[in-house]
C-alpha cells in the first residue's frame, strides 16, 4: 500500500470517529419541552381520549454555533383518565398550530381520524387505539 493510500485511510477513519464523537454529544444534550395540550377530543363513549401537544426540541452542539430549535406536535392517545405516553409525532409540514382548524372523527371507540385544516391545505391523520 503506498503512503498516501495509508493516509487517506487514517484520514477517513479519524473523520469518521469525529463524526460519532459530535453526533454522540448532540444526542446526549437534546432538551424537549411539551406544551400545554393544544386540544383534545373524548371517544363517543368517553373511554379513551385524544390529546395534541406543541413540543420544542433544542439540540446543542458540540460548536457554540450549532444551536437548532424545532417545532412540532404530537398527538398522544389512550384512556380517558390515564398517563398518556403513546403518541404520533406529526412531521413538521403537518404540525398543528393556532391557525389550524382540528376536527376529531371517531369511528368507534378504537379508532379515530384527526382532521388538520391548514390555511392551504387539509392533512388526516388516522390513529388506532388498541384495548
Amino acid at each position: 500500500m503506498t503512503k498516501w493510500g495509508c493516509l487517506s485511510g487514517v484520514m477517513v477513519t479519524v473523520a469518521f470517529i469525529l463524526y460519532l464523537v459530535v453526533h454522540g454529544y448532540e444526542e446526549r444534550n437534546k432538551n424537549i419541552y411539551e406544551s400545554e395540550v393544544i386540544f383534545s377530543n373524548e371517544s363517543p363513549n368517553h373511554t379513551n381520549i385524544i390529546e395534541a401537544r406543541l413540543v420544542v426540541k433544542e439540540s446543542k452542539g458540540l460548536l457554540a454555533f450549532k444551536e437548532v430549535t424545532n417545532y412540532f406536535t404530537r398527538i398522544y392517545y389512550g384512556k380517558k383518565g390515564s398517563v398518556l405516553e403513546t403518541y404520533k409525532e406529526l412531521k413538521p409540514s403537518e404540525s398543528i398550530s393556532s391557525l389550524d382548524e382540528v376536527k376529531v372523527h371517531w369511528e368507534g371507540e378504537n379508532m379515530a381520524t384527526v382532521e388538520i385544516k391548514k390555511v392551504h391545505e387539509t392533512e388526516h391523520v388516522k390513529i388506532y387505539i388498541p384495548n
